[in-house]
């Protein structure tokens, strides 16, 4: 019986979530408010509270929500790589397809997720914190393989070198997504063909010279 009323409040979680989601990507999220997403969601305001305590509740959901679906791709991505090459760039390609699926995802990941706290009204963003750790280890097994096979450079310092990826990365889908009309233009390329050239360069500062 407990675990029947525990998947009926992740059923009806995940409905309000993906209401207020909505709701955010179009008006933003200060501009919305709980008696709007209740309206929209199909529940009285006091049912409302029942799952979520506050507007910033959900906003802490999705963003555990977003944090599973990027460890799931990224997982996903690697199972085929063949060698560190291949393993880079599937983990590119994967982020790439999770901003284009998911943008509000994409920049929830990278401004939401900031420290790990034991307070417990952060229990859901604590949850959210391990996933991005989780995450974080993934990219360290795949660096540990290929400097076991020579393929990428010895790293005294994981932390830096998933950041310097994880930076440079990012920061490349995200100018290509807000210039992708001026790459086209001025430099004669499409997105894809930016993308690959960059992502390409990026393998360059962690892998073997040979």
């Amino acid at each position: 019986m407990a675990r029947r009323k525990k998947e009926e409040a992740i059923v009806h979680q995940n409905r309000i979530a993906s209401t207020a989601e909505d709701l955010f990507s179009k008006q933003g999220i200060g501009n919305t408010t709980m008696d709007e997403i209740a309206k929209k969601a199909g529940y009285s305001k006091a049912t409302l509270y029942v799952y979520f305590t506050n507007k910033e509740e959900i906003v802490s959901f999705l963003t555990l929500r977003s944090m599973k679906k990027l460890k799931e791709m990224l997982e996903g991505a690697l199972e085929g790589a063949k060698n560190s090459r291949d393993g880079f760039l599937a983990i590119c390609m994967a982020l790439t397809d999770y901003q284009a699926e998911y943008p509000d995802y994409f920049e929830r990941t990278l401004t939401c997720i900031q420290i790990d706290t034991n307070e417990q009204e952060h229990s859901i963003l604590n949850e959210a914190y391990q996933i991005g750790e989780e995450i974080n280890q993934t990219i360290i097994n795949y660096l540990t393989t290929g400097i076991e096979q020579g393929e990428l450079c010895v790293s005294d310092n994981y932390f830096e070198t998933i950041f310097h990826m994880w930076g440079m990365i990012t920061g490349l889908i995200r100018l290509t997504k807000e210039k992708e009309e001026y790459i086209r233009l001025a430099g004669n390329l499409s997105k894809e063909e930016f993308l690959s050239d960059g992502f390409a360069k990026i393998y360059q500062t962690i892998c073997v010279s040979k």
